[in-house]
């Protein structure tokens, strides 16, 4: 996949004797982790299987995307720096909340 990021690795166990290297390719939408997948053999080093992200289908790229849409990862730094201003201003609704609900209780 030329262009594609390392995204993790999982190493292999008794259940599935693979590598499986995950890459964060050109074909997906923006997020930090991709999901392309290369299963590669601990014992010969051959790759057995990909999967790459523009080839799921439409169901399984809809539910990979919910984790990027629900962190604004897919607006970029915009969508970051809204998701940081909406924490910081539900933070400082609790706040006020508990201050005001002290005040009425004393």
């Amino acid at each position: 996949y030329p262009g594609a990021q390392f995204s993790g690795l999982y190493l292999p166990d008794e259940e599935e004797p693979y590598f499986t290297v995950r890459l964060l390719s050109q074909d997906e939408p923006a997020q930090k982790f991709g999901v392309t997948a290369v299963l590669v053999s601990a014992q010969s080093g051959a790759v057995l299987n990909q999967q790459s992200a523009g080839s799921y289908p439409l169901a399984r790229r809809l539910v990979n995307s919910l984790y990027p849409l629900h962190t604004l990862q897919l607006a970029g730094w915009p969508g970051r720096i809204l998701s940081l201003l909406v924490g910081v201003w539900l933070l400082t609704m609790m706040a006020l909340g508990i201050s005001l609900y002290w005040k009425r209780r004393a």
